[in-house]
């Protein structure tokens, strides 16, 4: 006698990893912005709230299509059914597949409204509902579609996981570890509740400063600054 079986995930597997991997809210927000770089946002807007975060991209959004590939948690469509590099000529960050549910790490509901080809889609995933399923798969929850402008991706965070609460946003901080952890580019701007991360917000062990007169370029000034630790540049 033979039956087949399949393996099936519990609710618990988003505990374990959020817990594991997006436990503080530096790299929770992190990784959701980085979910803007591969979709060729050229802005990310980050505003803090005293209930809720909200990650705002001017991406290229997600249809149904997409949305169905978002559902699959380990999926790796950005390597492999995307061309290598994306329209802007960037080269896609996120590969693990599961980056999309880091908003669990630190909140219980994430809140997804989201525009392509003319249609807003919105939907909300409640980690308090998956905990209490069986399994994953028995925890859907409902795409509601209708009209809309524009491109772009808006996720909004809510109800705040136990550890968060007791800690206080340090919005220069995270300027700080957005600044060291995602790309570099001129046509890629994140800021935090209105004020752009740039590369001054990374602490420096040392700055030196430049103010010299050099024959053919003239006068220069500015400064040289030494990092803590070395410079990330992700999917550059």
């Amino acid at each position: 006698m033979q039956k087949k079986l399949t393996l099936t995930a519990s609710g618990r597997l988003l505990d374990l990893v959020g817990a594991t991997l997006y436990s503080s809210y530096e790299k929770a927000i992190s990784e959701l912005v980085i979910n803007g770089y591969d979709a060729d946002a050229t802005t990310v807007d980050v505003t803090i709230e005293k209930k809720s975060i909200i990650i705002k991209d001017n991406g290229s959004g997600l249809n149904l299509n997409d949305i169905e590939n978002y559902c699959i948690l380990g999926g790796n469509t950005k390597r492999t059914d995307s061309p290598k590099r994306t329209a802007l000529k960037r080269l896609p960050i996120g590969s693990k597949g599961i980056g999309k549910v880091a908003g669990f790490g630190i909140a219980n509901l994430m809140e997804i409204s989201t525009v392509k080809n003319a249609e807003r889609h919105t939907f909300t995933l409640d980690k308090t509902k998956f905990d209490a399923a069986k399994s994953l798969s028995e925890a859907g929850f409902i795409v509601n579609t209708v009209p809309g402008r524009g491109n772009g991706t808006t996720i909004t965070l809510t109800n705040f996981q136990p550890h968060l609460t007791r800690q206080k946003f340090d919005l220069a901080k995270l300027r700080s570890f957005l600044a060291r952890e995602i790309p570099r580019a001129a046509d890629f701007i994140v800021t935090v509740n209105g004020k752009a991360c740039s590369i001054t917000d990374i602490p420096e062990k040392r700055k030196v400063e430049i103010d010299m007169n050099i024959p053919l370029c003239g006068q220069i000034k500015g400064s040289i600054i030494i990092a803590n630790q070395p410079l990330e540049s992700p999917g550059m």
